[in-house]
């Protein structure tokens, strides 16, 4: 279909929040040709409140077992069948014009394969963690030196290493939409990460394609206790996130070969993790041994 889009609607117990969510996307001024939810084995009341909205155009699939974060979202990934993947979290919502606004902006440019606009934090818990989440994540894209409408994705990809890749400058996936071809072209997310599987997505497009970016807010991004996001915080067991994104990166031949300082990084980046890690002095010491004998062998071939 001409100009479809899919918006995809991984869930997980997003009971409280789902209704409003699939509403958001219902109410599009641009209307998608599919709201697909894939749930991943959810044991309240999502399944039965997706069930009881009547529109033609949803679709629920559930998963015959509990897949996890990023292979739920590939799942959906392959079950879409829009031009444009639009991602919509449980319990994010979508403002009226944001798909219609981030189609206009893909039709404008061909070689764009990713579209993000600004967006809006509901904050749902107040504690010391989400003063620190805010204190990093409550604006993004201004860490890039200048957005246009239109961006060569390889200039954002540059600024970006600059600053190694840390943190996320694009967004959540609710306030990004998605070229269809680019997961052909780059593949899916990567499922070895917990937390930063998306921005390591965004930089893999961003360097293949241009990126779209849009200074009005178009979604809201919600911050609660149970979200994803926190939950990675308290645990941490998101530690190794930074170390697999750069292997990821370094898994094309087209990105090694323009910037191999990224292997610098990389070695860096693994000692800076054994570092931080909690083992008593003798055992740190041994495991920095033998991740340099690692690094060293690796960067010989």
């Amino acid at each position: 279909m001409t100009n479809s889009v899919s918006v995809c609607i991984p869930t997980f117990n997003g009971a409280r929040w789902i209704l409003d969510s699939i509403n958001s996307a219902l109410s599009q001024t641009f209307p998608p040709s599919e709201i697909l939810v894939v749930d991943d084995g959810s044991t309240d009341e999502t399944v039965e409140i997706v069930r009881s909205v009547r529109d033609e155009r949803i679709r629920l699939v559930v998963n015959e077992r509990n897949l996890g974060l990023a292979r739920n979202w590939n799942r959906c990934v392959e079950l879409s069948s829009g031009q444009f993947v639009k991602f919509l979290f449980q319990d994010d919502i979508l403002y009226p014009q944001c798909i219609e606004r981030m189609v206009q902006l893909f039709l404008s440019a061909e070689n764009l394969g990713l579209v993000f606009a600004a967006r809006d934090i509901i904050i749902d818990v107040e504690d010391e963690i989400t003063k620190e989440w805010l204190e990093n994540c409550a604006t993004l894209h201004t860490r890039f030196r200048a957005l246009e409408c239109v961006n060569r994705g390889r200039d954002l990809f540059a600024q970006y290493l600059e600053k190694e890749f840390l943190g996320n400058w694009v967004g959540e996936p609710s306030s990004v939409m998605i070229r269809r071809e680019c997961f052909d072209r780059v593949g899916l997310f990567n499922t070895a990460m917990y937390q930063t599987c998306d921005v390591e997505m965004w930089l893999r497009i961003m360097f293949f394609y241009d990126v779209g970016f849009i200074q009005e807010k178009l979604s809201a991004f919600r911050y609660h206790a149970h979200s994803t996001t926190r939950a990675n915080m308290k645990s941490r067991r998101d530690w190794l996130d930074q170390v697999r994104l750069l292997e990821g990166l370094l898994s094309y031949d087209e990105i090694r070969a323009a910037h191999p300082e990224i292997k610098r990084i990389r070695r860096l980046q693994i000692m800076r993790t054994i570092s931080r890690l909690v083992v008593p002095p003798k055992l740190r010491r041994t495991i920095m041994r033998s991740a340099r004998r690692v690094l060293v062998s690796s960067s010989l071939h």
